[in-house]
């Protein structure tokens, strides 16, 4: 009787989740990786913003000590790829590159 309790638990866990995706009960939930994972207390005053880079972003200079972000902004993380960049004034930004802001509300 145990083996008979363990070889059914082995194959119906295995299965379950096979079986409702096939059978579309079960939906695809994407990841959300806007705010690359940092989150900050809500008593706060500030927000948590992403900017994608686009070659009009950077139409004036490529540095980030050069890009025109809103009064009361700071950026404290680059994302690059699948790289994480610590942000200073002589960093040189490329067009897709998702910066991580945080801003005064």
């Amino acid at each position: 009787m145990f083996f008979v309790t363990i070889l059914s638990l082995l194959v119906q866990g295995t299965t379950v989740m096979a079986a409702a995706r096939r059978l579309g009960l079960v939906e695809r939930q994407e990841v959300s990786d806007d705010h690359f994972g940092v989150e900050i207390p809500d008593e706060l005053p500030t927000s948590l913003h992403t900017l994608t880079l686009t070659e009009a972003h950077l139409a004036n200079s490529d540095l980030l000590r050069d890009l025109e972000l809103p009064q009361g902004s700071l950026v404290i993380m680059i994302r690059r790829g699948g790289r994480y960049i610590v942000p200073n004034g002589r960093r040189r930004l490329q067009p897709s590159d998702v910066l991580l802001i945080i801003r005064e509300d």
